[in-house]
């Protein structure tokens, strides 16, 4: 998880570690196991103390208590991969010309996080990059069970890619040929640095575990899908484990 690029190649741990390529990947597999056990106890929704520090937090980041209810964040990301997969092959060719899989992150990748730790409370993650934010968004488990899951007065804060809702705030935009009121742009300031937090997660998460840079799986049927997608899932298991 923490190699990229040509290191990460089966071969050149299997050199490092002394053994042979059958063994890296057989151990993959059940290290992949062992964690994936850890899941629901690893990514959960915060506890009320948990929320009450991550409100502290914005309050104390923004200086307003009107931000108290902004202690979620959500963006997506790409997953890079190495080649184009077999499995319906351009379908993964994304804005940036390159072959990734979509990761909605909640901050607590798509993503959703607390805004204090960077811890993710939910995610969605498989989609073809060639899917918009927003429309990978409702795989979300807060997308279906907000009114559930958030408290009146909380919101979850969102780029200009994301729909908005009540429970959802996005900045605003820019008008066509004109400027954004002075109070407009102030808001959108305090919103972004909150919301900057989501991208500091990304950051910290693809800096941790590197093969996130390029996963380097082919994807040639439903099998090596559903094993990109556990690759990267753990990734998101020790994320939360080492916070």
């Amino acid at each position: 998880l923490g190699h990229y690029g040509n290191a990460a190649s089966v071969a050149c741990i299997a050199d490092w570690a002394g053994v042979s390529t059958g063994t890296v990947t057989n151990l993959c597999y059940r290290v992949a196991i062992a964690l994936l056990d850890h899941h629901d106890t690893s990514i959960t929704w915060p506890t009320p103390a948990q929320c009450a520090d991550a409100k502290a937090y914005a309050v104390q980041r923004s200086e307003c208590e009107t931000w108290a209810g902004g202690y979620l964040a959500v963006d997506g990301t790409a997953i890079k991969l190495y080649q184009k997969p077999g499995l319906f092959g351009e379908s993964w060719y994304n804005k940036d010309s390159v072959y990734a899989i979509a990761l909605q992150v909640r901050i607590t990748y798509q993503v959703v996080i607390l805004v204090d730790t960077l811890e993710i409370v939910n995610y969605s993650v498989g989609n073809v990059r060639s899917v918009h934010d927003s429309v990978a968004f409702q795989d979300t488990r807060i997308a279906a069970e907000h009114d559930r899951l958030l408290q009146c007065g909380d919101r979850l804060l969102a780029d200009a890619a994301y729909p908005l809702m009540p429970w959802c705030i996005t900045p605003f935009r820019k008008p066509v040929g004109k400027q954004l009121s002075r109070e407009r742009r102030h808001f959108n300031y305090w919103h972004s640095r909150l919301r900057v937090q989501v991208e500091c997660a990304i950051g910290l998460l693809k800096g941790t575990w590197q093969s996130l840079h390029e996963l380097r799986i082919q994807i040639k049927n439903l099998h090596a899908h559903a094993w990109a997608i556990i690759w990267i899932r753990c990734a998101l298991i020790l994320h939360n484990l080492i916070i």
